[in-house]
């Protein structure tokens, strides 16, 4: 190093920057070791009630509604976080990260649950046809004579 500027240290070759820079990286990457190591030892408390709750409103939500939340532009914005409850709930089952007893209770209380359609509890009844809508006759390729 030649001298201290106003932004640091100036050093007269690469060499030197070089080195400053591999020291930077090591006491980094020990750094993130560190972090790493402290966070393996760490548990993280899964909030019972909280999961609860939100199980609570998605059974409400489908009894009142007669159906699962669905992402769609006018979802309320409670559906819209039932919605994204569900889905991570369906991916923490896919990933078996889901505990038994959590799964049981969405089983038991929910049993379309995992169904990526959402379909309805209860089967929407279908739109009867109109006896005036006839069908068109596909074109025959031939100009009516008249």
């Amino acid at each position: 190093m030649s001298s201290t500027g106003s932004n640091g240290p100036t050093f007269r070759t690469a060499a030197q920057r070089e080195r400053v820079w591999i020291t930077r990286r090591r006491l980094a990457a020990l750094v993130v070791a560190q972090i790493i190591s402290r966070m393996r030892n760490m548990t993280f408390r899964r909030d019972e009630a909280c999961w609860n709750a939100r199980l609570t409103e998605l059974v409400s939500f489908a009894r009142t509604n007669r159906r699962l939340p669905t992402a769609h532009r006018q979802a309320s914005a409670s559906e819209r976080q039932l919605i994204r409850w569900l889905y991570v709930q369906r991916q923490h089952a896919r990933k078996e990260l889901l505990p038994t007893t959590r799964l049981q209770q969405l089983d038991a209380l929910l049993p379309q649950w995992r169904s990526q359609l959402l379909e309805p509890l209860i089967p929407a009844m279908r739109p009867r046809a109109n006896p005036q809508d006839v069908p068109i006759p596909p074109h025959s390729g031939q100009v009516p004579a008249g």
